[in-house]
């Protein structure tokens, strides 16, 4: 080997120690810099003409394992998902409380219960009415709390969506600009493992807002798909759209009335795609989640008012009121589905009979005709007023009773007696009228329901006939009905509701539509009148929060027949008090709800239910946020074991490599000084 060839030799390995060197004192430098990587540069043999000539250096490389960083963001996700959902059921449980607590709703439906046990003792305590309406009141007033609340906790979760999506696309931005980089960088034959570094926190970042998959071209580049394989950084990026609600109601449902999570300006609503990360933990809640506690909310404010109001309107104040003033809105063409007799009775003030009329409602067809029945007594009165309600008044300083004696009125699932159906003498508020009936949920929307029968359906005093079969789906029945009742304006649509889909049927003119049914599809789907978020208006008729005497506690006369004179309401009389206390003591039949099962219980037992499920939910939740959040700090400690700079190892090849740059250095020397010493001997 000339000394030439062996100058050039100690020259590049001088070189490459001084390159060594300049990236191990990198990595001291960022040894506390986040995402930095440990670097290395790997050095080979330089050959020519076959033989041994120095060495050269390779590529800087980072210390990083990718199958682990990939392991780390998977966990990321799924942490991201579990975090948002543990942050969100915190609060409801902070609303709901936790079980056997003062302040949860079954221990106010405890109240309630006994409440109206202790006004049953004694019904002519005024002292006890004030205070059961006061519980009442309460009991409504936590209702409504509960589910403006959970609403409110939708709208935030929505808000944070749109949130989440800005940094989405921010993070799609920065990879796209990273990979540009890194591509013109390997193109031109320079180092790009400081970028990978900075992008790799970037797909970190994004892995905890949404899951993703990625592989890395030749070129360096990094292509992002999300986990159902759309590409969201491939030569570019996509990013994602979607617009928050303003307001949220129980009504509203995903996908009507709320903007989806659009793949690119205008493109497919990808909301239902996401699996993991912080977004898919939000769209969990907004949909799923929160929209099953409102359900079981609703579900026992439903049965309370509905067997609470059975209760009252089966009975009536002592003395019996002046006017009663039905709380939901009737037309006079109102065709009801009733059948048996109802009795509406004039007290004087002593409850004893001024005049009764006993009506079979077999000759009766409208709303009309039954209040010109009662028009045709001589100490009575009914008409609907101005609001549409019905009401029915006493003459003469008197009182009014209605008593249902076999009267049903069937719509949908739901059979009441007539007080019930005009809410003449309801405890609690709800629907105000019989514009929309609703179904359960219901797991498929094409899926055959086995019913068959004939649903017959009354928008005014057109009634039309709906034949159904057992190979019907919930979509087949709605399309049946529209074809059927279109012509009234009557408009059924089956709508998505969380996991499942319900059956509406209404009125676009906003009529009443009253339901028969001589099969079993209204039992089979607990169709009936109302919709979601009853929780969210029920509350305590105002004319008795005013005047609690007016609470039902007696109940009129059922002997066959009354005369002018007979008593017919006392003090003492407790029959609608024992009847509103039993509503509450046995077990009513609880169809399925959110979360809850089809069950039988009592209405506080049922409440306790709901706080319990939500209290297991919240730990739940909990706990899958700690056994995530530590896999993925197990994570992400070995794969910083492989890439994090060790202050030691670095100060030890520090040492190594000073040793070869002196070594080097001193054969450059020594070879410079021999051919000074050969160039002496020519001259």
């Amino acid at each position: 080997m000339s000394l030439t060839v062996s100058l050039q030799s100690a020259l590049a390995s001088l070189q490459a120690t001084q390159a060594a060197l300049q990236v191990t004192s990198n990595n001291v430098a960022n040894v506390n810099s986040d995402g930095y990587t440990r670097k290395t540069v790997s050095t080979q043999t330089q050959i020519v003409s076959g033989r041994a000539s120095g060495v050269r250096l390779g590529d800087i490389e980072r210390n990083v394992d990718e199958n682990l960083l990939r392991q780390v963001r998977d966990q990321l996700a799924l942490t991201g998902r579990h975090d948002v959902r543990d942050a969100y059921l915190r609060r409801t449980q902070e609303l709901f409380g936790a079980p056997g607590s003062d302040a949860d709703i079954s221990h106010l439906m405890a109240n309630m219960a006994a409440a109206i046990e202790s006004l049953a003792t004694s019904p002519e305590n005024v002292a006890s009415r004030y205070d059961m309406i006061s519980i009442a009141v309460q009991m409504t007033n936590q209702f409504r709390t509960l589910s403006g609340e959970i609403q409110e906790m939708r709208a935030d979760a929505d808000r944070e969506i749109s949130e989440t999506v800005t940094a989405i696309n921010t993070q799609l931005v920065s990879v796209d600009d990273l990979n540009r980089q890194i591509a013109r960088a390997v193109g031109q034959g320079l180092a790009t493992a400081d970028l990978k570094d900075v992008r790799d926190q970037a797909l970190a970042e994004l892995g905890k807002l949404i899951e993703i998959q990625s592989f890395e071209r030749t070129d360096g580049q990094v292509i992002v798909f999300t986990s159902s394989g759309r590409p969201l950084v491939d030569n570019g990026y996509v990013t994602l759209s979607h617009t928050a609600g303003a307001q949220y109601s129980a009504t509203l449902a995903y996908p009507a009335g709320i903007a989806g999570i659009n793949y690119g300006s205008g493109g497919p609503d990808i909301t239902a795609e996401f699996t993991g990360g912080k977004i898919a933990g939000l769209v969990a809640l907004r949909d799923h989640e929160l929209v099953d506690l409102q359900a079981e909310i609703d579900r026992l404010a439903e049965s309370a008012s509905f067997a609470l109001n059975a209760a009252h309107n089966s009975g009536s104040a002592y003395p019996a009121p002046a006017t009663l003033t039905g709380t939901r809105t009737v037309a006079s063409t109102d065709t009801p589905f009733w059948s048996g007799n109802v009795r509406v009775t004039i007290t004087d003030n002593n409850g004893d009979a001024v005049e009764n009329l006993d009506i079979n409602l077999a000759g009766i067809t409208t709303v009309s005709q039954f209040a010109s029945a009662i028009n045709a007594m001589t100490n009575a009165s009914a008409s609907i007023n101005a609001n549409g309600k019905l009401a029915i008044t006493a003459s003469g300083g008197n009182g009014v009773v209605v008593t249902d004696l076999t009267s049903s009125i069937a719509n949908g699932n739901q059979t009441m007696g007539v007080s019930q159906f005009f809410g003449l003498n309801d405890l609690l508020t709800g629907p105000t009228d019989f514009t929309i009936n609703t179904s359960d949920r219901i797991a498929s929307a094409t899926t055959a329901l086995g019913a068959a029968g004939t649903l017959s359906v009354s928008p005014g005093l057109a009634t039309v006939a709906v034949a159904y079969l057992a190979t019907d789906s919930l979509t087949d029945i709605a399309a049946k009905i529209n074809a059927a009742a279109g012509a009234q304006n009557v408009v059924a649509s089956v709508l998505q509701d969380s996991t499942g889909y319900r059956l509406t049927i209404s009125d676009s003119d906003g009529d009443n539509v009253l339901l028969s049914d001589s099969g079993t599809l209204a039992s089979t789907i607990n169709l009936r009148n109302g919709n979601s978020g009853l929780s969210s208006i029920v509350n305590v008729r105002s004319a008795l929060q005013t005047n609690p005497n007016l609470v039902s506690s007696a109940r009129g006369s059922t002997a066959a027949t009354i005369a002018v004179g007979d008593a017919i309401l006392s003090s003492g009389d407790n029959a609608a008090l024992q009847a509103m206390a039993a509503a509450f003591n046995q077990d009513l039949t609880m169809s399925a709800a959110g979360g809850l099962p089809t069950t039988t219980a009592r209405i506080a037992d049922y409440a306790a239910r709901i706080v319990s499920r939500n209290a297991t939910q919240s730990n739940n939740a909990s706990t899958d946020l700690r056994i995530s959040s530590g896999y993925a700090q197990a994570l992400e400690t070995q794969a910083a074991s492989l890439s994090d700079v060790n202050i030691d190892e670095e100060m030890a090849q520090i040492m190594i490599l000073q040793n070869a740059y002196q070594a080097s250095a001193r054969i450059t020397t020594t070879i410079s000084e021999m051919m000074d010493t050969l160039l002496s001997i020519g001259a």
